[in-house]
């Protein structure tokens, strides 16, 4: 597949400018790593071979990335496991309601309480909606005390987590070896187009002085 470049050249001595548009093969990157091309610059390998680490680069933090999501998971379930057996669900019921203010509503509200466990009665604050009213039940969780605690975390959340960081590894080592591979290939095109730039401007001064030498 061919693509353009546009070159323009300023011969000495002169106001005009010459734009010759040229048609430059382009060759699939990887292969500038193999052979012994005259036509394949050095720019073109360095350019190659960036590209084949970031490749591998990515390729290879797949597996990283998916072992440490792993190792993420067990711990964040282990964890999630042991609060969830050390809390346990219970209903208390609702023994006062502040009364109405005149300003904005929030939509919970902590209201006083009792709850039971093991034949204990237990009091405290808890949260409930500004709706409820004195007598209603709230769902809480407790400790083997008795005392309220915040609600365990499913395990739905620790693989969740997991995914999230495993996808974050990849994506900024990746991005990384793209943002390289991106430099790299910006220097490459001002290197390739420098090149064919002096070349040209080589070739219409070597026109140039052959057009004066027959004139004479």
């Amino acid at each position: 597949m061919a693509t353009r470049e546009e070159v323009t050249v300023h011969r000495r001595g002169g106001k005009d400018s010459t734009t010759f548009t040229l048609r430059l093969p382009r060759w699939p990157l990887l292969l500038g790593l193999r052979g012994r091309d005259p036509l394949v610059r050095t720019a073109d390998r360095v350019e190659a071979m960036v590209l084949a680490v970031a490749i591998v680069v990515s390729l290879v933090t797949l597996p990283v990335a998916g072992a440490v999501g792993t190792a993420l998971y067990d711990a964040k379930q282990a964890r999630y496991s042991e609060q969830a057996a050390a809390s346990t669900p219970v209903t208390a019921t609702i023994t006062a309601v502040p009364p109405a203010s005149d300003g904005p509503h929030a939509a919970t509200i902590a209201v006083p309480a009792r709850w039971s466990v093991d034949g204990t009665e237990h009091t405290g604050l808890i949260s409930a909606t500004s709706s409820s009213d004195v007598g209603d039940p709230v769902d809480i969780w407790v400790d083997d005390h008795g005392t309220q605690v915040t609600a365990p975390v499913t395990t739905t959340r620790a693989a969740a987590e997991a995914v999230t960081a495993a996808i974050l590894i990849w994506l900024a080592v990746s991005g990384a070896a793209a943002a390289l591979y991106g430099v790299t290939r910006v220097m490459a095109d001002r290197h390739r187009a420098a090149r064919w730039q002096r070349g040209l401007e080589r070739l219409i001064e070597q026109s140039d002085g052959q057009g004066r030498s027959r004139a004479q």
